[in-house]
């Protein structure tokens, strides 16, 4: 067993094990998408700075935040305290 191999199969346990917590309601799409992100973030920095794992975790990370913060319910008091400071 080679270690790429080694790294894939561990890479899809745990994708497996936050699909499975996701789907019992024990965590949210959005830290879902975080942690995704970050594993890819991670994997960039692991294979050498393989460009295509860079994209993907920027786009997964800026996704979950962008999904964690529009769910929150003190967003909106939050951006019109910013735009009277524009």
């Amino acid at each position: 067993m080679t270690k790429g191999n080694r790294l894939f199969g561990i890479f899809l346990v745990i994708v497996g094990i936050f699909l499975s917590l996701e789907r019992f309601r024990l965590i949210d799409g959005d830290i879902f998408l975080l942690l995704l992100g970050s594993a890819f973030l991670t994997a960039y920095f692991i294979t050498h700075r393989i460009l295509g794992f860079l994209i993907t975790s920027s786009i997964l990370i800026w996704l979950g935040l962008y999904i964690l913060l529009m769910e929150q319910t003190y967003w909106p008091k939050l951006n019109n305290y910013i735009r009277a400071w524009v």
